[in-house]
């Protein structure tokens, strides 16, 4: 990404260019598991007969001295159950250990849920996987703990069970931006910023931008959310992804705000997390780095009261609504692409999810025409009352219908006569 560093009066096409690099965001919520306690963990039905209970006893062992070790900032605890002839392996984990003690860890802890036989290692050492849930919580970020499911490795030496490799990036195992190497840890009044030493970012500026975006976005959406926000940075996309991006294309994305689980009903969110993308974030200029925080920090505030199937155009026209506001930008600024798709026909709908998650013109088209949308909408009726409208559509079990009623209740229009008048508004406010 080759941000120009511009300021509030950016040309179109450097604006148009600060969205078109910009994240494309939406939260991936986890279903809530069913766990076995690791105190219950001898009576394990899934795990199969020829794995003993010492074994899983021994397991379970290990696991609670790794946690006390993080908790209680013991480090030969932590390194419990590592093979004595592996310096290597023993050297990686004193790093993920130094790297867990920057961080303001309030829980800790692992749950065992299954044990069962791997294939032989080349050594012919007999293997043992263990599925594991590890759950943690951070110190003024976490309001409930982040839970993932992660795979260990053990071997049996002499009677004797040992860890061979806690982080191995098995399919389907998660891991956390400590097991990627040295990491470098910022706190500032509203963020913690985190980020592989690799990267050579000023985690300092960096989370002070994050402050600002904090601040943007209580301007707009209010006070009700935790104001709280986690940046992590890798500086490798496989590493990026392994921290829950799901299939994504990863390589024109420079953001994505992710969240374990939802509960809204409760209005409980755990894992709430801003994602970097090293590369581009290195080139941003700093009002394009505006612009992104903030709308990645939208979604962080408004996540606890977005189901699942509120429309993309939504949310992504309401994150680029405050976004944009916070950078003082308005149409036609960043519309280039919309200005360009115009001249091939005005659009018939507003834009569908396909649209939004697509690529190329299409993706930052769709973007461009939803915050349009959000900026007729803000202009119809205010901003609270769009932050209300969002709250309702987000939370309604029908989105379509629930906008479809808000507009006639609001605007005394139906959807199509809004679709004609956001119409109009685009070719009035689009411009190459």
């Amino acid at each position: 990404m080759d941000f120009s560093s511009a300021t509030c009066g950016l040309s179109t096409q450097i604006q148009h260019r600060v969205m078109a690099q910009s994240h494309r965001c939406r939260y991936f919520a986890a279903a809530c598991i069913a766990l076995l306690s690791i105190a219950g963990c001898g009576g394990a039905r899934s795990a199969v007969s020829s794995v003993t209970k010492q074994q899983r006893a021994a397991i379970a062992s290990i696991l609670n001295a790794r946690a006390t070790g993080v908790l209680q900032h013991d480090q030969q605890k932590f390194l419990t159950g590592l093979p004595t002839d592996e310096p290597q392996l023993a050297n990686a984990q004193q790093v993920v250990y130094a790297n867990l003690q920057q961080l303001p860890v309030a829980s800790w802890s692992y749950t065992l849920k299954s044990v069962h036989q791997a294939a032989s290692t080349p050594s012919e050492d007999r293997a043992v996987t263990a599925e594991v849930m590890l759950s943690y919580q951070l110190t003024g970020f976490d309001a409930v703990p982040d839970t993932h499911h992660i795979t260990m490795t053990f071997v049996e030496r002499g009677g004797k069970l040992w860890l061979r490799d806690p982080d191995a990036g098995l399919a389907g195992s998660w891991h956390g931006i400590w097991d990627d190497g040295p990491i470098s840890v910022a706190q500032s009044s509203s963020c913690l910023v985190i980020a592989t030493q690799k990267t050579s970012v000023n985690l300092g500026e960096l989370g002070a931008l994050c402050d600002g975006a904090v601040a943007a976005v209580s301007a707009v959406w209010g006070p009700e959310w935790a104001q709280r926000a986690v940046l992590l940075m890798p500086d490798r996309l496989s590493d990026l992804r392994a921290l829950g991006t799901g299939n994504r294309n990863l390589q024109n994305l420079s953001a994505l705000a992710v969240a374990t689980s939802v509960d809204v009903p409760s209005g409980r969110v755990s894992g709430a997390r801003i994602l970097l993308n090293a590369q581009p974030i290195l080139s941003a200029s700093v009002i394009a780095l505006q612009v992104l925080l903030t709308h990645e920090v939208t979604h962080v505030a408004a996540r606890a009261v977005t189901r699942a199937g509120t429309p993309l155009w939504l949310q992504e026209g309401f994150a680029d609504f405050v976004g944009y506001q916070s950078a003082q930008i308005k149409p036609p600024a960043a519309t280039a692409t919309a200005a360009q798709l115009l001249a091939e026909g005005p659009p018939s709908d507003l834009p569908g999810d396909d649209e939004i998650t697509g690529s190329g013109t299409t993706q930052e088209g769709a973007y461009e025409y939803a915050w349009l949308a959000m900026c007729l909408l803000d202009a119809a009726v205010g901003q609270p009352a769009l932050v209300a409208m969002y709250r309702q559509i987000a939370m309604s079990s029908d989105p379509e219908m629930s906008f479809n009623d808000w507009l006639q209740s609001h605007l005394s229009m139906t959807r199509a006569q809004f679709i004609s008048a956001w119409i109009s508004y685009v070719k009035s406010n689009a411009a190459a």
